[in-house]
């Protein structure tokens, strides 16, 4: 059948395809990328030469061990077109300088004093100004964030427990003071994104859901034909009824999952602990019966979302992240028991890292201006 695509639309095509390799792998031939693409010798040189002379990619030797022609191998040019990905969340801010393949270049975690509206701007002000200042060529700021957003992502709406954040136009707000674009995303979405770009297995994965297991939280992303549904702002999960007629939840209800599946949730199980003292008795070498028994409802309750998930959406894979994956020798085994055999190849419990929702935000800026920074228009 022949392609409907016009002739632009094709090159846009190609030069993306091009390019996401070059983006997933730290450096490839041009031969090895011919293989991955499957377009013509003259196609991939002819890309690759207009991206060498974008200074997109750079071009740099590889010594084999052996007598012959050396091998030219090509990765994103780090110096050039570098993205600031900031995570806002209750725990901590986290800021990544990402340059186009989400490769950090420099990173850092700020506990906040406070959990108000003034000091968690103060803070963001504070480094989003020193990363403009030592580093030339940002060319974007991209945030991950807690809670909702307003339809056009432009606004973050709402982030329990820290106060008088309502309403907050940070999309604005930036863009103003730094002279940049500036663009919003639900935080489990930048995980997702994060997951499928720096993982090589999933790269042709079109249906899946990221759960991002904070202590405070629980947040879904649900990517559906190729592309994150985000629904009126993004999608929520955490006040999902999983016990009807069960605990108390913060929000009003009973039963809801956060109830079961959070350390906030389980802490008020715990009776007559404060949440640090609760923190210091999970992270013991040997917990007490209690605290096992709280993480076995965990991965009970946990298991019955995952299920009702796979029967909802059909996902190829379901994917958890998130600050509680550090506590998964207390879950990981009882989840799996709980979860039907045919699932267990598609659910796959990640490793964590703070960085990680930031780099995810800045690849998705990426993503989004994708065709503008491949096809830059000439001065």
């Amino acid at each position: 059948m022949p392609s409907t695509k016009t002739n632009c639309e094709m090159k846009q095509y190609n030069f993306q395809s091009v390019f996401k390799i070059i983006q997933r792998y730290s450096s490839i031939s041009r031969r090895e990328l011919q293989n991955l693409c499957s377009l013509s010798w003259g196609s991939i040189s002819a890309i690759t030469a207009d991206m060498l002379a974008n200074q997109l990619i750079l071009e740099k030797s590889h010594r084999l061990g052996y007598s012959g022609r050396t091998p030219k191998l090509l990765t994103i040019n780090s110096q050039k077109n570098r993205i600031l990905g900031i995570d806002i969340n209750v725990s901590s801010l986290n800021f990544a300088l990402c340059d186009l393949a989400g490769q950090v270049l420099q990173s850092e975690t700020i506990l906040p004093k406070l959990l108000n509206k003034d000091e968690i701007l103060s803070v963001i002000d504070e480094y989003t100004s020193k990363y403009f200042t030592y580093y030339d060529d940002i060319i974007m700021i991209a945030f991950s964030v807690q809670g909702q957003l307003n339809q056009d992502c432009s606004v973050s709406l709402n982030i329990d427990k820290i106060d008088g954040w309502r309403d907050v136009p940070l999309k604005s707000m930036y863009s103003k003071k730094f002279g940049v674009p500036v663009y919003l995303y639900h935080d489990p979405d930048c995980l997702l994104i994060h997951t499928l770009t720096k993982m090589r297995n999933f790269t042709e994965v079109k249906h899946c859901i990221e759960l991002r297991l904070s202590a405070e939280g629980i947040g879904i992303a649900a990517m559906l034909n190729g592309a994150i549904y985000r629904g009126n702002g993004g999608i929520e999960i955490e006040h999902v009824v999983v016990a009807p007629n069960g605990l108390k939840c913060k929000c009003g209800k009973q039963g809801c999952l956060y109830a079961y599946c959070t350390l906030e949730g389980m802490q008020k199980q715990y009776k007559g602990v404060t949440e640090s003292e609760f923190l210091s008795l999970v992270q013991r070498d040997t917990p007490d019966e209690t605290i096992l028994r709280l993480f076995k409802n965990y991965a009970y309750y946990l298991a019955v979302t995952i299920q009702n998930l796979f029967l909802l959406f059909n996902p190829e894979y379901v994917f958890m992240n998130g600050i509680m994956t550090e506590y998964k020798s207390l879950f990981e085994k009882e989840l799996y028991l709980k979860i039907h055999e045919k699932y267990h190849s598609r659910v796959f419990i990640n490793t964590y890292n703070p960085e990680y929702p930031a780099i995810g935000a800045a690849l998705s800026a990426v993503d989004e201006n994708l065709n503008a920074i491949l096809f830059p228009r000439k001065p």
